[in-house]
């Protein structure tokens, strides 16, 4: 699927598994927060960027991308399963 992010930054998928593509409609300096509800694969391949490899949240993760006119590029990844606890301190 390419959903159209041109109504706004902050996106919910739908509740069923899915896979993404791309993003639709995006402004060049757009950055867009994605919070998965269900198992997404984002296809890195063509203008999604992001390593080379295909990237599979769960349900509660959540993703960051921005766009340069013509490719989406992930910034960050928070893998909601993940105890970040022990992490070491500030």
């Amino acid at each position: 699927t390419t959903p159209s992010v041109s109504a706004g930054n902050l996106w919910k998928t739908h509740a069923s598994s899915q896979t993404l593509t791309t993003f639709d409609n995006g402004t060049p300096g757009q950055i867009i927060i994605v919070i998965s509800t269900a198992a997404v694969v984002f296809a890195i391949s063509g203008n999604l960027q992001a390593g080379s490899t295909n990237i599979t949240t769960a349900s509660g993760d959540v993703t960051t991308w921005v766009y340069d006119g013509t490719n989406w590029y992930l910034l960050s990844w928070m893998d909601d399963s993940e105890n970040l606890s022990g992490a070491g301190g500030f």
